[in-house]
């Protein structure tokens, strides 16, 4: 029995060292796109394998609430926030992210391309976006368009540093 509680108890740290690790990186990104803060919790904290994580978001003048009642901006940007983070807890060469920023107004989208451009420091990030405001902060933009004949042609724009 011993050994099994060894076990168990090792299991718990582990979990619970890895949620506030991946709870530091999630709340930070949070609140650089934000300015609130976002935390992942058990949903049943007296066992936590039991049971999945729920998340609670505290918004700038808005009361904390659960996801259910974000609009899609603002679980775009949560959902943003938690893929970054974990990003940022193991990473890996690169990312394709294919519009995720579709519902993020104009500051939002900023505030994620910067996010984007400070972290391609470290990993290589592959956009997909219609976004003028997320495009602000590539390194190099790719566009298709297509002729009258209905061929794809495939332009690339190297971004001045100077526009950025």
């Amino acid at each position: 029995m011993s050994i099994i509680k060894d076990i168990e108890q090792k299991k718990l740290e582990s979990f619970n060292k890895t949620l506030s690790e991946i709870n530091a990186l999630f709340t930070k990104v949070f609140n650089s796109i934000t300015h609130g803060n976002a935390r992942l919790v058990p949903e049943n904290p007296t066992d936590v394998f039991s049971a999945g994580l729920d998340i609670e978001v505290d918004l700038p003048n808005k009361k904390v609430r659960n996801v259910r009642g974000l609009s899609g901006g603002e679980l775009s940007v949560l959902a943003i926030s938690l893929i970054m983070a974990l990003s940022r807890y193991t990473e890996a060469v690169f990312y394709v992210l294919d519009e995720v920023d579709a519902a993020l107004d104009s500051i939002n989208a900023g505030n994620f391309s910067g996010l984007v451009n400070a972290y391609s420091a470290s990993s290589q990030f592959i956009v997909i976006s219609h976004n003028e405001t997320t495009l602000i902060n590539a390194n190099v933009i790719y566009g298709v368009t297509m002729s009258s004949e209905g061929l794809s042609k495939v332009v690339s724009v190297k971004m001045p540093e100077q526009l950025k």
